[in-house]
């Protein structure tokens, strides 16, 4: 049977056969020339050749055909059929087939002791499909494969035979103290063949614990973790332990508040954890003389794929902000200089790398939102919506104490850590993976975002909106009214300016990298903070790189604000 790589063009194929080389053939006119060869043809990119003598070399070589015509040959392949092995066993000297019926003794037994076990390893047999272990008390040496089936059944059976299919296996249930001989045979479909030479191995009872095992790998994935560990000389189960709380100082893990899995295989895939809770590990190695320290512990978070949306409980029936987890990256942050519309402030432009964790909240927080979380602090009050509408609209007239305000609230309410985005953040999360002005490429339309009223003319925008000065337009939209970007996060470009965790300066000369807050601020007197994403109104700050900055104090129907999840602290 011959198999090739299929060429791409070829609709066909034909094998050229001889019992002599064919090394040499390099150009179908040398090929078509020998009288010695025969063909056959196929349509795919395999083909057998029938018929042919046992014991004789073949060689052969392929050509591809199309409409066009017929290839060179390829390189040569030889091989030499052979008759199938017989179903009665081989008599040596008689039986003239080419191969053996049964397959040869193995070699290369080796036993290890264990505690009433003993484990063997033995070098695989060419046709073998399964290995037979034997052992008993009593010598095994000259004993044949009859003789040991013989002894190991009926009521004065002195051997135990133990199948394995791989080259090595377990035998369990032995006497600690006692000498065991062990025998391997190798079987296939036509019979047994002969055993092993024989090899001895005396089980003994452990007398210290085994040494505590390592961690290799603790990997997460959604609500679930997959832990490896290495295995101890001298262990028979292994125990892994987990909480929610560091083991690491933890001298009894018998514990409240401590999961013990049992015999716990390695790889364990541990499911149904919560995700964005940080889990801690530690596994020990046990014997008959008792159990090991604990291994270093090891931590991990499960955690929702990126692009996954969740929401917390804030109370029995409320949850909090729907929540996008974000891909961690990096990003060229602020503009080029040449780009249209640059503010000095916007440069010079950086990579930063975003590490960590975090989810952004899908919307703008809205007045749904953020009423919940006025009516349940004492001496808080509702904004004012300037008679727009509340409910899924974003909430406005909150000034940067506010913002950061809810953000506390929610992670009272919830157990998790939520806050403002930073600026470097933000930008990530706006860009989605862009360079271009906006998400939507170099300029953006009037169905992409909330972002133009009939004060802005059209050499801001190739296509300015609400020139006509609708008065319905001239104001915020509902959340996720307009498209979202790759991230899945709505409304980064207009609809309201969001507040950042940053102070302002004027330049990114300095600024961190690694995607953390700038908390020093240019006028200590009067801080100054910023809002990115432009609004309904300020289109000239809706660009992915456009900073604003204003009082944290002030407060305006132009700016609101959303908010980030710490999912690994």
């Amino acid at each position: 049977t011959a198999t090739w790589a299929a060429p791409s063009g070829a609709d066909g194929y034909t094998l050229y056969y001889s019992t002599t080389s064919l090394e040499g053939v390099t150009t179908l006119a040398q090929l078509e020339a020998r009288t010695d060869t025969r063909t056959v043809s196929t349509a795919g990119s395999s083909g057998v050749i029938a018929g042919l003598t046992n014991g004789t070399r073949y060689y052969a070589v392929v050509t591809a055909r199309n409409a066009v015509g017929e290839s060179p040959p390829s390189g040569q392949a030889s091989a030499t059929p052979v008759a199938p092995c017989p179903s009665v066993p081989r008599i040596p000297g008689v039986d003239p087939t080419p191969c053996s019926a049964r397959p040869d003794a193995p070699g290369g037994l080796v036993l290890s002791a264990g505690d009433t076990s003993a484990t063997a390893t033995w070098s695989g047999v060419t046709r073998a499909t399964g290995y037979t272990l034997y052992h008993s008390a009593v010598s095994l040496a000259g004993v044949t494969t009859a003789q040991l089936n013989a002894r190991s059944s009926g009521t004065e059976a002195d051997v135990t035979k133990v199948a394995a299919t791989g080259t090595s296996g377990t035998i369990a249930g032995l006497n600690n103290g006692t000498l065991y001989y062990v025998v391997v045979t190798a079987t296939n479909t036509v019979g047994e063949g002969q055993p092993s030479a024989q090899v001895r191995v005396t089980p003994s009872a452990a007398t210290t614990p085994p040494s505590p095992p390592s961690i290799q790998r603790a990997v997460a994935g959604n609500a679930q973790v997959t832990l490896a560990w290495t295995t101890v000389s001298g262990a028979t189960a292994y125990n892994l332990y987990y909480s929610e709380s560091s083991l690491a100082e933890v001298t009894n893990l018998s514990a409240a508040g401590i999961t013990k899995l049992e015999n716990a295989t390695s790889p364990r895939i541990l499911t149904g954890l919560d995700n964005f809770t940080t889990y801690y590990f530690v596994v020990t190695a046990e014997n008959r003389a008792g159990e090991s320290a604990a291994s270093a512990e090891v931590s991990a978070v499960p955690l929702l794929p990126d692009g996954s949306v969740f929401s917390d409980s804030v109370s029995t029936s409320v949850q909090g902000p729907d929540m996008v987890v974000l891909p961690t990256g990096f990003f060229r942050m602020g503009s080029p200089a040449d780009e249209l519309g640059r503010f000095n402030d916007e440069g010079p432009q950086r990579t930063v790398t975003l590490g960590k964790r975090i989810a952004m909240s899908r919307y703008e927080v809205t007045f749904a939102d953020y009423d919940r979380f006025a009516d349940a602090v004492a001496g808080r009050s509702r904004p004012a919506d300037e008679s727009w509408g509340r409910g899924t609209r974003p909430v406005i007239n909150v000034d940067r104490a506010d913002a950061e305000a809810y953000a506390t609230w929610l992670s009272t309410q919830t157990g998790a850590t939520y806050r403002l985005p930073t600026e470097a953040e933000w930008e990530y999360a706006a860009r989605a993976g862009t360079t271009t002005r906006y998400y939507f490429g170099f300029t953006i339309e009037c169905n992409q975002a909330n972002i133009a009223n009939s004060e802005f003319s059209t050499d801001r925008l190739s296509n300015a909106c609400n020139l006509a000065g609708d008065s319905a337009l001239d104001r915020t939209q509902p959340v996720g009214t307009y498209l979202s970007n790759a991230f899945g996060l709505f409304d980064m470009h207009g609809n309201v300016e969001e507040w950042v965790a940053d102070c302002y300066q004027p330049n990114y000369s300095g600024a961190p990298v690694d995607g953390s807050a700038r908390t020093s601020c240019e006028n200590e007197g009067l801080i100054e903070a910023i809002v990115r994403g432009g609004s309904y109104a300020v289109l000239d700050r809706a660009r992915s790189a456009a900073r604003g900055k204003t009082p944290q104090v002030t407060s305006s129907a132009v700016r609101g604000f959303r908010v980030v999840r710490v999912l690994i602290p």
